[in-house]
């Protein structure tokens, strides 16, 4: 049985405050020298990192399953195929740079039915808190909004620091994912 570590998904609909809201619990966790594995989901269809005219795309167009680039800075995957679950993205996330948490920006559709990944939802308004949370499964650790005065929420950034005690609550009995879609 594969075990993922303990698992956060940020979502809510774009311009929501999902990124800031990963940044802040990427860079808390990773003041308490935990490894932080980050992964986001771009919502545009045709989105790659690779271009046409790169030695990447070449080799990729030439047929590898997958282009491993490396430099002084930084080592990039580039996967041929994108992945088609949740389980495979992580273990490719995983195996890559063992992590003690994983905190995943988007990705509704993958995890709104998982209950072993805590949720931090993301609103625009009082309207998007009902539609966003009305089919979820799992722990919802905080529902935050980058607008003041939207009932029970997290207001971004001011609260935040909120959100970081509720982070390390859940984090401090979080088990790994046994199990995934």
């Amino acid at each position: 049985m594969v075990q993922f570590p303990p698992t956060v998904c940020v979502l809510g609909f774009s311009e929501s405050g999902k990124t800031t809201v990963a940044e802040y619990m990427t860079q808390h966790l990773a003041a308490q020298n935990l490894r932080v594995l980050t992964a986001k989901h771009v919502g545009e269809a045709t989105f790659t990192l690779d271009h046409p005219g790169t030695d990447s795309y070449r080799l990729s167009q030439a047929g590898a399953v997958a282009v491993l680039l490396h430099s002084e800075a930084a080592t990039s995957l580039l996967l041929s195929h994108p992945t088609q679950k949740l389980s495979e993205l992580l273990s490719v996330g995983v195996a890559a740079a063992p992590p003690d948490v994983v905190i995943l920006e988007g990705f509704r559709s993958w995890t709104q039915q998982e209950s072993q990944i805590a949720k931090i939802v993301c609103v625009r308004s009082s309207a998007e808190t009902k539609e966003l949370t009305a089919d979820l499964k799992g722990q919802v650790l905080a529902i935050c909004s980058l607008k003041s005065g939207i009932r029970k929420t997290l207001h971004i950034p001011d609260e935040l620091p909120i959100l970081s005690k509720k982070i390390d609550r859940w984090l401090a009995c979080a088990e790994p994912l046994t199990h995934l879609d």
